[in-house]
C-alpha cells in the first residue's frame, strides 16, 4: 500500500512542478528509476553507502558509490 501511494506521489510531483527529472536521498536504496517519459534518481544514506550523481554533457546520468563503482 505505501509503495502505491509513494508512486502517486511522485506521478503528482511531476505533473504539478513540470519536471523531467527528481532527484532526491538519504535513502537506503540507490537507484535510477526511468518510468518512461520521467527519471528519478535517489541518492543513498551518506553515513551507509555514500553516493553521488555524475552528470554527463550528453544529459546522461550515472549513480556512483563512494567506493567508485556504479549504482544498480
Amino acid at each position: 500500500m505505501a509503495g502505491r501511494r509513494a508512486a502517486a506521489a511522485v506521478a503528482a510531483l511531476y505533473v504539478r512542478s513540470g519536471a523531467d527529472w527528481i532527484i532526491h536521498g538519504h535513502t537506503h536504496r540507490p537507484a535510477i528509476h526511468h518510468d518512461g517519459m520521467h527519471r528519478r534518481i535517489v541518492l543513498g544514506d551518506w553515513p551507509v553507502a555514500a553516493s553521488w550523481l555524475r552528470l554527463g554533457a550528453d544529459g546522461s546520468a550515472e549513480l556512483v558509490h563512494a567506493g567508485g563503482r556504479a549504482c544498480p
